[in-house]
């Protein structure tokens, strides 16, 4: 109700200053860079790992963790956009 306060008395400066979540601002940076540091690894691993070396289990965990990745990837810069 103070949200709508605010705008009621046209003091949109003050109520567009205020932040929308109370994490810290390196939070984000953090998750960003371990995805794309988490990614970079998985992508050298899978060109020096021979598929015909592991096991079907290890390589579906392998291909979920990837598709995880190209999420959060798609997740990061579709924000950053």
């Amino acid at each position: 109700m103070s949200s709508y306060n605010n705008l009621r008395s046209h003091d949109l400066s003050k109520f567009l200053s205020q932040k929308a979540s109370t994490y810290d601002d390196w939070t984000g940076i953090l998750i960003a860079f371990t995805i794309l540091s988490l990614w970079f690894v998985s992508l050298f691993t899978s060109l020096y790992v021979l598929v015909l070396d592991i096991s079907w289990f290890w390589l579906i965990v392998f291909v979920l963790g990837r598709t995880y990745l190209h999420t959060g990837l798609f997740i990061i810069a579709h924000d950053a956009m």
